[in-house]
């Protein structure tokens, strides 16, 4: 499977009347951007992960949003009419658009960063990378338990993945999304990830954060997912920093090759369950 590139995403919600805002740029000049749905009272963020290998997640994303915006009122799960009367539904499923290219094998044209990824990975393969193009794990640059990060990341520099930034949010990327998400007063945040292990995380320091734990636990339930009330399963400054830091109710959902088959059912029960 081909990955779809950032611009034709945009212009794929663009073809379905669906507003996309800018919310930055990444570090080689992509637009990060984000497609709103509906205008209700209540707001829902569905944001893929920055890991590079995510990609998969955003393309699946796009197609059921813009599914979303043509299906005049049919979804298994709920009437889409009445649904976006009461939510205002928030996708990104780029935040990390040099990165999703690198893992694809799509390089920009004179990329001041070429040299040092160079140095990052020697083998030249970029399979399984997962930072942005300067070598920071954009899921680890955020406010929330950065100290924690750079504890465990301390004798990792630059890298494919796994090192924490210089400081919070030195990345274009990791930036733009805090703006973002200072701006609205979103009530959940669903973060969706890829692993070899299924797993939902919706704590923080192993606390429930507001109506996290029942959203949690019905998803964990319906899907057969277990449930981590710690860091064993991934460890996101991210995830810390909207649940600790915005006190946000927020549930991030690992998802092995398996879970992968059923992402749009996925997508559309996270939909519920945080109503």
């Amino acid at each position: 499977m081909e990955t779809i590139k950032n611009k034709e995403i945009k212009a794929g919600f663009d073809s379905e009347g669906i507003f996309c805002q800018k919310i930055g740029d990444s570090w080689l000049g992509q637009e990060i951007f984000c497609a709103k749905l509906g205008n209700g009272p209540k707001n829902l963020l569905f944001l893929c992960d920055y890991s590079s290998l995510c990609w998969e997640i955003g393309d699946a994303m796009t197609a059921w949003g813009r599914g979303l915006a043509a299906g005049n009122g049919k979804n298994p799960f709920f009437n889409i009419k009445e649904f976006f009367s009461y939510h205002t539904l928030y996708l990104i499923p780029r935040p990390n658009p040099d990165g999703v290219d690198i893992v694809n094998g799509i390089f920009t044209a004179n990329n001041p960063f070429e040299e040092r990824m160079k140095k990052m990975n020697c083998s030249g393969d970029f399979s399984g990378w997962r930072s942005n193009v300067r070598g920071v794990d954009l899921s680890l640059n955020h406010d929330g338990d950065w100290e924690k990060a750079k504890k465990i990341t301390a004798s990792v520099g630059p890298s494919a993945r796994g090192y924490c930034g210089e400081y919070p949010e030195s990345e274009r990327e990791s930036a733009a999304l805090s703006r973002f998400l200072l701006r609205i007063p979103f009530d959940f945040v669903f973060i969706f990830s890829r692993g070899e292990q299924d797993g939902l995380s919706c704590t923080y320091r192993e606390n429930f954060v507001k109506n996290s734990a029942k959203s949690g636990k019905i998803i964990s339930k319906y899907f057969g997912i277990p449930i981590f009330t710690d860091d064993r399963l991934k460890f996101s400054t991210l995830r810390s920093w909207i649940m600790g830091g915005l006190g946000i109710p927020c549930a991030e959902l690992i998802l092995s090759d398996r879970m992968m088959t059923n992402i749009r059912e996925i997508f559309s029960v996270c939909g519920v369950v945080a109503s």
